[in-house]
């Protein structure tokens, strides 16, 4: 029985972003290296206070009770950044983790299923404006030593 794939990114795209690193990586190479950890911080700092309130929450399960992803789940998603994006990855040490933010059709013990997500993606969907603005002023800090005015 075949899988169906679900696109399961949420994202803010940046037009020209590609052709800017180029342009960087000839004025200096350690400004990568900074725009990755600027991805980084912006996941940690604007997304995760969102993601850990929502890993808390206790939810409706299919089976009638509640449920909640808990301590150990919570611990799972991590904030991370490359030269090319800030993301968010979860689920490494606890495949539980999918149903809780995806939910579920057949398992009790998940919440129903949603394709808007639980816990990581209404996180970023609601923190998509401040993600917008935080990321220009910390682009705008990363590149200034190489651009003196």
């Amino acid at each position: 029985m075949a899988r169906k794939k679900v696109d399961t990114r949420m994202q803010v795209d940046l037009e020209g972003m590609r052709e800017f690193r180029k342009h960087l990586k000839n004025v200096d190479k350690s400004l990568t290296k900074e725009i990755g950890r600027m991805h980084k911080r912006l996941a940690d700092e604007v997304v995760m206070p969102g993601v850990r309130d929502r890993a808390g929450q206790s939810r409706s399960a299919l089976s009638g009770g509640s449920t909640r992803l808990g301590s150990a789940g919570a611990k799972d998603i991590k904030p991370r950044g490359t030269q090319k994006a800030a993301s968010i990855i979860a689920g490494k040490k606890t495949p539980y983790l999918m149903g809780h933010e995806w939910g579920s059709k057949n398992y009790g013990q998940f919440p129903s299923a949603s394709k808007e997500g639980y816990i990581i993606r209404p996180a970023i969907a609601e923190k998509r404006e401040e993600i917008i603005e935080k990321y220009g002023e910390a682009l705008d800090a990363a590149v200034k030593p190489a651009f003196p005015e």
